[in-house]
């Protein structure tokens, strides 16, 4: 867990919000699927299972989402770099 809050210190600090992202992963369960666009708007919290759980937009609806399941679709913004980073680290492999 000391590994995934230094991550959130590190992602708040320079992550710019908000920001447009695309869902990388297939889903098993819930409202979003692969490939669905949606804007992050904020890290709300960290879950020992899913790690970074961001706050998300799509369409009118607002969700909370593990970050480590979206891609920044802007591959030129440091956004897209830091969430490569993030998602080739793996919460699971520090708990």
């Amino acid at each position: 867990m000391k590994t995934l809050d230094e991550w959130t210190k590190y992602l708040e600090k320079n992550l710019s919000f908000p920001f447009d992202a695309v869902v990388a992963e297939n889903q098993q369960y819930g409202p979003l699927d692969n490939g669905n666009k949606v804007k992050v708007h904020r890290i709300s919290t960290e879950d020992d299972l899913f790690g970074i759980i961001v706050k998300v937009r799509f369409g009118r609806k607002k969700y909370h989402f593990p970050l480590n399941e979206l891609k920044a679709l802007d591959k030129e913004s440091s956004n897209y770099k830091l969430l490569e980073d993030y998602t080739q680290w793996s919460p699971e492999d520090e708990l």
